[in-house]
């Protein structure tokens, strides 16, 4: 279990102003929350659960059930800017906006955020005993420090810093998800509660919403960040975000009803290790020994699974039994596989520009075979791709990947 101590769970509030106001209003109505530090996976067997846990940065995630309720639900604890740290939040823009021209041109949103650190860094001068701004009665904001810097607590400074970064090169209104490491999905249906696939609980219900008003406007800004854009004239995208998370758009009101709805298929920094998959029965110890086998001597396999159903999870996790001086060779539409090897030959689909310069899964394969690479392995096989696949098994290239059907007998029928 990693339920936190007294003394550690004292040292977290503390340091988090906006954890310790949503504990404090949320007791006058339940128990008090159990504080993880890491969410053990046994506790979805609990009947009633009730429990935070740490996501990274400053975010917390309140998932409980009371005897009322129809089902659980999924509380996002993010920190909140109160009126002294709005007037300091706008003036660090504007200054942001004035001194960004003197620093070197980004282009990735990795070098934005890099560059936003550096310049609040630049304009913030911690001190913890900064005072409060005031408002003019015009509504304008009174000079906060000389020159270029702002004073302000350190607390403040996170909580801004959150801010300006989620709003502009973050994930908007999903940026606390994009922090859980426990999420596999984010379900976006604008005008409708978010809903989520948790590795934990499994589907689960938020209290985050896109308004329809908004929706439009955000499906544009995230097809954007996935360098597809979104339109009437293309109303359906699909595209990798930048932390590598999978993203699919479907933006038309004439198809989809409800407006703009969006699943983001979350991008795992940490594969899950075979140890995790018997401990929660996706297979024996049996079964892991003998695919240890099979890839220690190069025998090539298909995972056969429908949607969600842990084909890449458990492909990532079995990797590792390649041995290591081997080369592997990936090709995907989206980077979802893992590998450990030196030698790794990781390829990628090309859909966007002339249609001369695009490439698809079919000819990433048959590039493979040029290649001489020890295992070949597709990230997920559906259409005349296979054929090369089964092609390269006949000229001895060992494959493994994962085919979106019921059973291998279904697969070598398709084929």
């Amino acid at each position: 279990m990693s339920v936190m101590n007294d003394e550690d769970k004292e040292q977290v509030i503390q340091n988090n102003p906006h954890l310790k106001r949503y504990i404090e209003a949320i007791t006058k109505r339940i128990n008090e929350p159990k504080l993880y530090s890491v969410l053990p996976y046994d506790v979805r067997e609990e009947k009633y659960p009730n429990l935070i846990y740490c996501c990274k940065g400053s975010i917390f995630v309140h998932v409980y059930k009371s005897r009322d309720m129809d089902e659980l639900e999924y509380r996002a604890i993010e920190p909140e800017l109160d009126e002294d740290e709005k007037i300091k939040h706008d003036e660090i823009q504007k200054l942001i906006i004035k001194l960004a021209p003197k620093k070197d041109s980004v282009i990735t949103d990795e070098e934005l955020k890099n560059l936003l650190q550096e310049l609040i860094n630049e304009i913030i001068e911690i001190d913890e005993k900064a005072v409060k701004a005031e408002m003019t009665k015009k509504g304008q904001t009174l000079k906060l420090s000389k020159g270029n810097n702002i004073k302000a607590t350190s607390i403040q400074k996170d909580n801004i810093e959150y801010f300006i970064i989620k709003n502009i090169v973050g994930g908007g209104a999903l940026e606390c998800f994009m922090r859980d490491p426990y999420l596999e999905d984010i379900h976006v249906v604008t005008g409708h509660k978010i809903h989520l696939t948790h590795k934990v609980f499994g589907m689960i219900k938020t209290n985050i919403e896109i308004n329809t008003e908004q929706g439009s406007t955000f499906a544009r800004k995230l097809s954007e960040k996935m360098d597809t854009p979104v339109s009437e004239g293309q109303p359906i995208v699909d595209g990798i975000l930048p932390d590598g998370s999978r993203g699919n758009i479907i933006y038309s009101d004439s198809i989809s009803i409800k407006g703009p709805s969006m699943t983001i298929r979350k991008f795992t920094e940490t594969p899950i290790s075979v140890t995790q998959l018997i401990k929660w029965g996706t297979l024996s110890s049996g079964i892991a020994a003998y695919l240890w086998l099979c890839l220690q001597y190069g025998r090539s396999f298909f995972m056969c699974g429908g949607t969600a159903s842990g084909k890449t999870t458990t492909m990532n996790a079995i990797i590792p039994f390649i041995p290591p001086e081997k080369k592997i060779y990936t090709a995907e539409s989206t980077p979802e596989m893992q590998v450990p090897h030196t030698v790794w030959q990781q390829l990628l689909t090309k859909t966007s520009g002339p249609e001369e310069g695009q490439v698809d899964l079919f000819d990433l394969l048959r590039a493979a075979l040029r290649s001489r690479p020890d295992y070949i392995i597709p990230g997920e096989v559906r259409g005349a791709e296979g054929s090369i696949v089964f092609q390269a098994m006949q000229t001895g290239h060992p494959c493994m990947t994962t085919f979106h059907a019921g059973s291998v007998t279904k697969v070598i029928q398709r084929f």
